[in-house]
C-alpha cells in the first residue's frame, strides 16, 4: 500500500455489502473499482445476488468475492431491504457496514476517505455514518477533496452506516424510512438531531440514469448533470475531528466570522428570474456568507432560488439538499460559500445592518 498512514486502519475490516441491479456490465464495473481499492480485503466483500440472476453470482465469484443468494424481487428496494437484513445476520460483530448500490464506480480513494472519517464517527454519537456522494457535488461548486461536511439528509448511493443505527432505525422499518431509492432522500431529512458526513468532492460516480423515470426532471437534475468526482488516490482530509459536533459548530462560526458578506444587490437580479448567474465580489477573505430571509424555519422559498442561482441541486417540488442547522455549504472558485437562513442559529452572526439579508422580490 503506497499510503502508509492507512496501514492497519479499521476500515479494511468493515463489511462491504454490494446490492446489484439488473445491469450485468454495471456490476462488473462496480466490482472492478472495489477490487482496485488500495488495501482491499476481499474477504469482507459480500455481493447480494438475486436468485434469478445466476450470472451475477458467477461474475462475483470470479472476482473472489463472497456471494449470498437472496429470494427474487421485482423492485430494487425490496432487494435492498433483503440484502441489509441478510447482512445484519452475517456481520453481528461489526460496528459498521458499507453499502454499495447499483451502477456505481468508486473513486480510487473511496475506502481511504471512509477510513479517515472513522475517528470522528467513533467519538460522536450524533453521527450515524458517512456517504461518498455529495448531492451538491456539481462542477463549479465542488472542488476541495480535503473537505467534508455534516448534513441532516441521507444521500445514500455508497455509504457507511453504524450498525446500531441500522438495527434500531432501519431494520424492519425500511417501508417507513427508506421505501424509495436513496437518491429520493431516506428518512425524509428527519434524522432527529443526527447527521451524516459527506465529502465536498464525491468519492463515487453514478452512471447517467437510462430510460424514463416518474420524476424525470428530478433525476436529470440530481444524476444527469455534470458532476465532480475525486480522481486523486492520495487525497487527505483536513482535521477529521473538526467533524465532531462541538468542533464543527466552532468551525462554522469561525468561517462566518472571517467571511465576506455578500450584499443583496449582488444576488437579487438572479433571484428575480433564476436564469442568470451570480458573480461574487473579489475578496481576500477565505469565503462568503449569504444571509437570506425566511418566514419561518420551514420556509425554503428564497433558499431554493439561491440554490438555482449558484447551480446547486434545485428541482421543483423537492427540498434543497445538504442542509446543516439552516445553512448550506459549498466551494466556489476555491472559496467557502455559506447560505444562511434567518431561522438558522448562525444568522445572529450577520452584520447588524438588516439590509445584509437577502429577501425575495
Amino acid at each position: 500500500m503506497s499510503d502508509k498512514s492507512m496501514e492497519g486502519n479499521a476500515i479494511f475490516q468493515v463489511p462491504i455489502i454490494v446490492v446489484p441491479g439488473l445491469n450485468h456490465n454495471a456490476l462488473r464495473l462496480t466490482l472492478e473499482t472495489i477490487l482496485m481499492q488500495p488495501g482491499i480485503n476481499k474477504q469482507v466483500v459480500i455481493v447480494m445476488c438475486d436468485e434469478k440472476y445466476t450470472e451475477h453470482n458467477m461474475l462475483s465469484k470470479l472476482f473472489g468475492f463472497r456471494v449470498e443468494m437472496l429470494a427474487g424481487s421485482t423492485k430494487y428496494m425490496d432487494q435492498m431491504t433483503k440484502a441489509l437484513e441478510k447482512a445484519s445476520s452475517l456481520i453481528k460483530d461489526s460496528k459498521y457496514m458499507i453499502v454499495i448500490e447499483d451502477e456505481l464506480l468508486l473513486a480510487a480513494d473511496f475506502l481511504s476517505f471512509m477510513g479517515q472519517t472513522l475517528p470522528a464517527l467513533d467519538k460522536d454519537d450524533s453521527l450515524i455514518g458517512v456517504s461518498a456522494w455529495n448531492d451538491n457535488g456539481y462542477k463549479g461548486v465542488s472542488s476541495n477533496p480535503s473537505l467534508a461536511y455534516r448534513e441532516e439528509t441521507f444521500p445514500g448511493l455508497a455509504f457507511m452506516v453504524k450498525m446500531n443505527f441500522y438495527l434500531s432505525h432501519m431494520k424492519g422499518k425500511m417501508d417507513k424510512c427508506c421505501s424509495k431509492r436513496a437518491w429520493h432522500g431516506w428518512f425524509n431529512g428527519q434524522l432527529n438531531g443526527r447527521e451524516i458526513v459527506v465529502p465536498d468532492v464525491s468519492r463515487v460516480f453514478r452512471s447517467q440514469f437510462q430510460g424514463q423515470a416518474e420524476d424525470q426532471a428530478f433525476i436529470d437534475e440530481l444524476l444527469n448533470r455534470e458532476r465532480h468526482t475525486n480522481m486523486a488516490a492520495g487525497a487527505k482530509l483536513g482535521d477529521v475531528m473538526s467533524l465532531t459536533k462541538e468542533m464543527y459548530e466552532k468551525a462554522i462560526k469561525s468561517l462566518i466570522a472571517s467571511s465576506e458578506v455578500v450584499p443583496p444587490k449582488t444576488i437579487e437580479t438572479c433571484l428575480s428570474d433564476t436564469k442568470g448567474t451570480i458573480n461574487l465580489p473579489s475578496t481576500k477573505k477565505g469565503g462568503y456568507s449569504v444571509f437570506y430571509k425566511q418566514a419561518d424555519a420551514t420556509d425554503v422559498s428564497v433558499l431554493k432560488k439561491l440554490c438555482k442561482c449558484f447551480k446547486l441541486f434545485s428541482a421543483e417540488k423537492h427540498q434543497p439538499r445538504g442542509l446543516h442547522n439552516g445553512i448550506i455549504r459549498f466551494v466556489q472558485s476555491d472559496k467557502h460559500v455559506l447560505l444562511i437562513g434567518s431561522s438558522s442559529i448562525y444568522h445572529k452572526l450577520r452584520p447588524h445592518d438588516d439590509k445584509a439579508a437577502v429577501k425575495i422580490s
